[in-house]
């Protein structure tokens, strides 16, 4: 199973280990997965380590600006749609791009796994769901 592997780039090494929560919660008994990410802060680096450490391979990929211009990032969000089975969001409640990158998983009917959290190392869960509306 491919994961997609999103969320907010505000959250800092203090959320980590809810991150790893949360991978145990969703994908824990899952033998065969890999994930996709940005490559870029919070999630995305959460990603890295975590597959690091689990052995995990983890694609990374970037926005191609030389193909796509300012359109980059949009144009990311929809490859690893594509790519994913299924897409693992980490929401802080307000990014735009974690809530747009959801929007886009949806329209090509993947499923949704989304945790909402505050952020910055408080055990404060807001709302989580299986499959996910955000």
């Amino acid at each position: 199973m491919k994961i997609a592997i999103v969320g907010s780039r505000t959250y800092s090494e203090n959320d980590y280990p809810l991150f790893c929560s949360f991978m145990k919660k969703y994908f824990g008994e899952e033998k065969d997965i890999s994930f996709i990410s940005g490559g870029g802060a919070g999630i995305d680096r959460f990603a890295e380590w975590y597959a690091k450490e689990k052995n995990i391979h983890n694609e990374v990929v970037k926005p191609d600006f030389i193909m796509y211009g300012k359109r980059a990032f949009t144009a990311r969000k929809i490859d690893v749609a594509k790519k994913a089975d299924v897409i693992f969001a980490m929401w802080d409640g307000w990014s735009k791009d974690t809530r747009d990158f959801v929007v886009i998983g949806k329209n090509f009917g993947k499923k949704i796994v989304k945790e909402i959290y505050e952020g910055d190392g408080y055990d404060y869960l807001i709302d989580s769901a299986f499959p996910g509306e955000i």
